[in-house]
């Protein structure tokens, strides 16, 4: 979507659709932007929550990360610094997953399964941010939009079981 939308932008600049876009595309501005909006609407929305007492605040820090990653990234390349903010973001994400949306108490060998492919999810999903471009082949982006569906539909069974545990 970001790569036709650059596409898009560049053919009402220049009012000419260019055969190597996903070269221009790959250095434009709009990649990251487009691809930060969702993260910085969900940043506004933590600040918003926790300036009313919510633990939001601390959950801002997955997208504010999300925000650096992806900019750094699209910019600088991937190098130690852009992958130690990669791997702090999923880690990070990945804790707040377990700790504050699931709320396991006890682990079964399922939820040691979806933890793991929650993990995965989120390693996968944060290096597509890095660079879209790469994942542009059918398979690659098949195989990652089937991971990404798979681990928010975990996520998403674990969110509404704590939240019905705690309404009981």
């Amino acid at each position: 979507i970001a790569i036709m939308i650059c596409s898009a932008i560049n053919l009402a600049i220049d009012g000419t659709l260019v055969s190597s876009t996903i070269d221009i595309c790959s250095h434009s501005i709009y990649i990251p932007l487009i691809i930060s909006i969702p993260f910085i609407i969900r940043l506004r929305q933590c600040y918003a929550l926790s300036q009313k007492g919510n633990k939001q605040k601390n959950n801002s820090i997955k997208y504010l990360t999300s925000i650096i990653y992806i900019y750094l990234s699209s910019f600088i390349g991937l190098n130690t610094i852009i992958i130690s903010i990669l791997l702090f973001n999923s880690i990070f994400s990945f804790y707040w997953d377990i700790k504050y949306d699931w709320n396991i108490k006890h682990f079964f060998i399922k939820d040691y399964i979806f933890i793991f492919i929650n993990f995965l999810g989120r390693l996968i999903w944060s290096l597509k941010l890095a660079n879209p471009i790469y994942f542009d082949g059918e398979y690659g982006v098949f195989i990652l939009e089937i991971v990404e569906i798979l681990r928010r539909s975990i996520w998403l069974y674990y969110v509404i079981k704590n939240k019905n545990n705690e309404l009981k």
